[in-house]
């Protein structure tokens, strides 16, 4: 299997192993910055091409799956947008249905951990940042450190996706408390402003 771009492709070696080859010209770009911000294109372009044949490798196109013990029908291979740390991402995905309708399974978002439409390590990336700074602050670094153009709303979205995901495993954390009731003689409240 060999997928290319302009300059860059990835090759499955007979171990099973991806190799990414970059071609990269150094007579492109006058300054040094210029060179960096092609390589970084490059690099980026490679995270896709990569990524791209990571997340086909956790699909499945069997006629039937049996997640959680209900079986589930091919339905149709469709297109979807997934969005990762080296940008947006369009895949032929498998989805599933049961005969009672209702909610598609769709084996790649499940084995993948997606969180929505992004890929884990894109979604901790934005909602690492989202805490940490105001959307807009998100934006231009995402712009500026990942040549990511994004809305303020898609990291808003992002981030929701995320708190959504925490909030379906919170009650399967277990929480320490530092210190014990008993310890505890006087608790203070204050209001600054």
């Amino acid at each position: 299997m060999m997928l290319k771009s302009e300059s860059t492709q990835i090759e499955r070696t007979a171990d099973g192993k991806l190799r990414i080859t970059i071609e990269l010209d150094p007579t492109e770009g006058e300054s040094f910055l210029e060179k960096e911000e092609h390589l970084a294109l490059l690099l980026n372009q490679a995270g896709l091409i990569a990524t791209q044949s990571l997340l086909k490798e956790h699909d499945d196109n069997s006629p039937v799956l049996a997640p959680n013990g209900v079986r589930h029908y091919l339905k149709a291979e469709k297109k979807k947008r997934y969005e990762s740390p080296y940008g947006p991402i369009e895949i032929l995905r498998s989805t599933y249905q049961s005969v009672r309708g209702g909610v598609k399974y769709v084996p790649l978002e499940s084995r993948v951990g997606m969180l929505g439409v992004n890929t884990p390590r894109y979604a901790k990336q934005v909602s690492w940042k989202y805490a940490h700074m105001p959307s807009e602050r998100v934006a231009e670094d995402l712009a500026q450190n990942h040549l990511r153009q994004v809305s303020r709303s898609h990291i808003q979205r992002v981030s929701y996706d995320v708190g959504e995901k925490l909030l379906a495993l919170e009650s399967q954390m277990q929480y320490e408390h530092g210190i014990s009731s008993s310890l505890v003689k006087n608790i203070s409240v204050g209001r600054d402003g």
